[in-house]
């Protein structure tokens, strides 16, 4: 009974967990994403940023953040790579600013 009880206990923390995850969006998701893949490289988004920015304008096009993720073997999934797109070009003119 005691086994029951346990196992019944741990499936609602798995539940209540899932029901946490599931409350954030996708946006949310994918910058977690992409900040993780850049820690596994020892880079910070703002690291990142510099390195993609060879001219130091503090600007670079998003064609260059796209190019910069296959480079340093950045991989996202479809979706978390335009929502990246989207987050980081809020202006939607085809430039990222640190």
């Amino acid at each position: 009974m005691m086994k029951i009880d346990k196992d019944i206990d741990l499936q609602r923390t798995r539940i209540s967990k899932k029901a946490i995850v599931d409350m954030i969006s996708p946006e949310e998701k994918a910058l977690k994403e992409f900040k993780l893949r850049l820690g596994k490289k020892g880079l910070t988004p703002e690291a990142f940023f510099r390195i993609c920015d060879t001219t130091y304008q503090q600007t670079i096009t998003v064609d260059q953040f796209k190019t910069a993720l296959k480079t340093h073997k950045i991989w996202l999934s479809r979706g978390q790579n335009k929502r990246m797109e989207l987050i980081m070009d809020e202006d939607m003119e085809g430039h990222i600013t640190l």
